[in-house]
């Protein structure tokens, strides 16, 4: 019976300790870049100078047993922007702060079509380094549904060690 009390309670102490991983990897890695862009940085009018679809090749391992890995392309659009900030004229190659790429290439494509070469759109940009330009902000739904799956792993793990105690002395009760 004991055993099986401590094998819960590691469980739950792994969900705990996953969630914590899973959610702050995701508000420091994407969330918290995203909410500084819409809280510091300023607006300003870029024009679209070129646009790219990047195309990477990632190796995937298939599995233990067979040893081998299957390619994986995934797609991230990329614009070449021409801006002024701090009164000075600037170029960069960008889209949204997080630099994350999608296995969708027709969803990465619809982003590029959305802008036109030679067009001029609204882009934000730092003013402490105006070299860290997007023509995106927003919160992106991976990064809510990362933080919130690791806020929910969190909160069973906690819920499930805090009323351990309180099961282990209704079970001797018994």
């Amino acid at each position: 019976m004991a055993r099986r009390r401590s094998a819960g309670c590691l469980a739950l102490l792994i969900f705990f300790l996953v969630g914590g991983v899973l959610g702050g990897a995701g508000y420091f890695a994407v969330l918290r870049p995203e909410m500084e862009v819409g809280r510091s940085f300023v607006e300003g009018r870029c024009e679209i100078l070129g646009k790219v679809l990047i195309e990477e090749e990632r190796r995937k391992r298939s599995s233990l047993k067979s040893g081998g890995s299957k390619k994986r392309t995934l797609y991230r659009p990329e614009f070449h922007i021409r801006y002024e900030a701090g009164g000075k004229s600037h170029e960069a190659r960008t889209w949204r702060i997080v630099r994350s790429s999608s296995s969708s290439e027709a969803a990465q494509r619809k982003v590029l079509d959305r802008f036109e070469v030679g067009g001029t759109y609204p882009c934000w940009y730092d003013p402490a380094d105006p070299s860290r330009v997007v023509l995106e902000k927003g919160i992106s739904m991976g990064a809510v549904v990362l933080v919130g799956l690791g806020g929910l792993f969190v909160l069973i793990g906690a819920g499930g060690l805090a009323t351990a105690p309180l099961r282990a002395v209704r079970n001797l009760a018994r």
